[in-house]
């Protein structure tokens, strides 16, 4: 019973605890060199229950092994008669026989008879003697302590309790069959984490939003002081036949150019900023998230909406005649 396993994530967790260096732990060997001491208290006492480290997993999550009475043990603060069976002797009295019912150490200075003992709320069954010095003053059976912990946990009204299925849907129509409210964890944990992702996007998107309308404006304005200044050799080009999309073709060509040498590279080194920010402050909040797809997604934007703000003023000035565009300076 007093052996446990614990995952090499913890492990390494705990290594780097300045705590654990400071008294000389600094490695595995250091750690199950070791007693680890799990406390109990009950009925006003603190009970160590010591423990050694014999094992460690390589599952790489946050978890340790014990057995099921250790965890309980721990978890509802009760000693449990099986972990320190081969411990103590019963001198008088019997086992007990259900959650109500604990054993007690024999105590010669207390005379009550033991048909009138109590601990708390719960009746005395039954006395133990034991050679070892250090032992729980009572303790009770696995199988009620585990009773116990449920109706105290899970049995009050409002308290949630988490079931294991290899069928969710026929457990939730089991459930709601049965007037209890149920749904799934995974889908319940699913919805809340798109509505925080959500939630941390706004600001984001509103500054994406904000940059690809400056840029677009920018682009609107670069392009049209380009063209005002070549309205003649735009008027002559249509006047010796060339086609609109041709025209748009030349633009497209220069827009593609100059957001490849102003928008992609400044999005390019904005990007690695952000990446090296979230490198050094992932450990505290997650600042950016950037994939190859949103980067990809991102130039492909860029150019899209540059492409479409570039082409207004042309689109713009070829809706009019070879002779009218050669009289406009402005549009």
């Amino acid at each position: 019973y007093n052996e446990i396993v614990i995952d090499q994530m913890l492990i390494d967790n705990m290594l780097k605890n300045y705590g654990f260096r400071y008294i000389g732990i600094n490695t595995v060997e250091d750690l199950m060199n070791i007693n680890i001491l799990l406390p109990i208290s009950y009925n006003n006492e603190t009970y160590y229950y010591t423990m050694k480290i014999v094992g460690v997993s390589d599952v790489m999550n946050p978890v340790y092994y014990l057995k099921e009475e250790i965890i309980y043990m721990a978890k509802s603060n009760i000693p449990i008669y099986e972990v320190f069976e081969n411990d103590i002797t019963l001198s008088e009295g019997l086992l007990p026989t259900n959650k109500h019912q604990v054993l007690t150490i024999d105590d010669p200075l207390i005379t009550v008879p033991l048909s009138q003992r109590t601990i708390e709320d719960k009746s005395v069954s039954g006395l133990y003697t034991s050679s070892v010095a250090d032992i729980p003053t009572f303790m009770m059976r696995f199988e009620d302590v585990k009773e116990l912990y449920f109706d105290t946990n899970f049995t009050v009204d409002g308290t949630k309790l988490y079931v294991l299925s290899n069928d969710v849907e026929a457990s939730l129509d089991y459930f709601n069959l049965h007037d209890a409210t149920a749904y799934s964890l995974y889908d319940y944990e699913l919805q809340n984490y798109k509505i925080d992702r959500l939630a941390g996007s706004v600001g984001t998107i509103v500054f994406t939003l904000v940059v690809l309308g400056a840029s677009s404006i920018s682009f609107f304005f670069i392009i049209r002081s380009s063209l005002i200044s070549r309205i003649y050799e735009v008027s002559v080009y249509r006047a010796l036949g060339v086609t609109k999309n041709d025209i748009r073709k030349m633009f497209i060509t220069e827009i593609i150019l100059i957001t490849t040498l102003t928008s992609l590279v400044g999005y390019l080194a904005t990007s690695y900023v952000l990446l090296k920010i979230q490198g050094v402050a992932s450990d505290y909040f997650e600042f950016i998230h950037v994939s190859l797809f949103s980067l990809m997604t991102g130039i492909l934007m860029i150019y899209i909406i540059n492409i479409i703000s570039g082409l207004l003023p042309v689109s713009n000035l070829l809706r009019n005649t070879p002779s009218e565009i050669l009289s406009k300076y402005d549009f």
